[in-house]
């Protein structure tokens, strides 16, 4: 089936549905495909904060810790903010520090950045 912009807002409503469900697998599909379809601006993240990686991938077992330093996600966010939806640059943020073992919590900018 050829997926269009007909076929996804006729899928939202069981799509919904399942996520409110807690539908893990669903979910993790779901938030791969946001980060695959932000491969730019995840490249752009991982080059300012001078991470190896290739395509904006590195490997799971790379010891890249080291290049987090304090207030890498702010300096993240304020990078980008203007450039990415901010929605998608918060969650690639909180993504990468979950994925690194890096964030103790949740990146939450100041409301009025988040807004931009």
């Amino acid at each position: 089936m050829k997926l269009n912009g007909e076929h996804l807002r006729k899928a939202t409503p069981r799509l919904w549905a399942r996520l409110q469900e807690h539908d893990e697998d669903l979910a993790t599909d779901l938030s791969q495909a946001v980060l695959v379809s932000s491969l730019d601006m995840i490249i752009e993240a991982l080059n300012l904060l001078g991470v190896p990686h290739q395509d904006g991938f590195f490997a799971k077992d790379a010891d890249i810790k080291g290049y987090f330093k304090a207030g890498w996600q702010e300096q993240v966010f304020d990078a980008l903010k203007g450039k990415y939806p901010p929605a998608v640059l918060i969650f690639y943020i909180n993504h990468l520090g979950v994925e690194t073992g890096v964030a103790q919590e949740a990146f939450v900018p100041a409301a009025a950045d988040a807004r931009r």
